[in-house]
């Protein structure tokens, strides 16, 4: 497990790898260093990473048909975008870093 940096802003928590990321989104927040060696802090990652994989698997699922058209008109950037999405999880920090988007023509 890893560090993530929690910044919570007019209601909204969200997290980081690194501290930097954090400090380009939220340049004028505080910021919780959430480290991997408390309790707290290992409920806290796993629980993100359980939701980014909840995330991921859906989009997985959303596309799984769509993939499968041969005439679907942005099929290339679908085929990229569902090979990052099962290969998101293997990046370091993937459940605080960007998660994998569609790119469109």
């Amino acid at each position: 497990m890893s560090n993530l940096i929690r910044v919570t802003k007019d209601g909204v928590t969200k997290d980081f790898a690194s501290l930097e990321d954090a400090k380009k989104e939220f340049p004028e927040s505080e910021y919780l260093v959430v480290t991997s060696e408390t309790p707290e802090a290992k409920l806290a990652i796993a629980d993100n990473e359980a939701s980014a994989r909840a995330w991921r698997d859906a989009e997985l699922a959303r596309t799984d048909t769509i993939v499968d058209a041969s005439d679907y008109p942005n099929k290339t950037n679908m085929v990229a975008y569902r090979k990052e999405l099962r290969d998101w999880p293997s990046v370091a920090n993937f459940s605080a870093g960007p998660r994998p988007v569609l790119k469109t023509d």
